[in-house]
Parts: C-alpha cells; sequence; structure tokens
C-alpha cells in the first residue's frame, strides 16, 4: 500500500544516508579505493566478491580485510542509529523505529549497491 511504500522510501533514504556517513569518514582518512573494495560487504549489496580476491585488491592480509570489513560494517550499524535517532521523538522509539526499518527493507529485499 501507500503508507508501506513511503515508509520504505524513508528507510532507503536512512540507508543511503548512513552509507554517505561512512562514505565521508572513508575519504577524509584518505581511504576512498578501500571503501570502494569494502562497500560491497555490507547488507544490501549483490553477492559477496570473494575475500581472498578483496584483500588482494586492497593490499591487505585476509586477516586484515576481514577485520576492516567488521569494523565497516560496525560504522555502518552505527551511522543507521545516528540517522535513525533524528527522525524518533524519544529515545525509547529507536530499537523499534530500527526494526521496523529492518522488517521494511527485508520484505523485498535491498540494494544499495546502485545507490
Amino acid at each position: 500500500d501507500e503508507e508501506t511504500e513511503f515508509d520504505r522510501k524513508w528507510a532507503l533514504t536512512v540507508l543511503r544516508a548512513a552509507l554517505e556517513r561512512v562514505e565521508r569518514a572513508y575519504v577524509e582518512a584518505g581511504q576512498e579505493g578501500l571503501f570502494a573494495i569494502l562497500r560491497s560487504f555490507l547488507p544490501g549489496g549483490a553477492p559477496l566478491p570473494s575475500y581472498d580476491e578483496s584483500a588482494e585488491r586492497a593490499g591487505l592480509s585476509l586477516a586484515a580485510l576481514n577485520s576492516q570489513v567488521h569494523r565497516m560494517r560496525r560504522q555502518f550499524r552505527d551511522a543507521v542509529r545516528t540517522e535513525v535517532a533524528s527522525t524518533v521523538s524519544a529515545p525509547h522509539e529507536m530499537e523499534e523505529e530500527i526494526a521496523y526499518l529492518y522488517r521494511l527493507l527485508m520484505d523485498r529485499g535491498t540494494n544499495l549497491q546502485d545507490s
């Protein structure tokens, strides 16, 4: 229905803003190339690339790539929470909004790689 579609667009806007927030941090650190590689490991992406190939492209060991992927996923989660926090009127609404955002996006799948 229209309300669900509106909410889904809101959810995608939140995720895109979070992705931009994380990307800015990588750009400011001079690591835009690393971000381009790691971005594929975020939820909602195309099929996951090979960790071995990605580590080679990034010039990292496999262990270092795993660490970087974990760190970026945590940054993305934190960025989503920050974005959602700006849309709720009270802190206790955060978890409910995040759960709703997840349900909206998982219902039909989401691909952030084209954003």
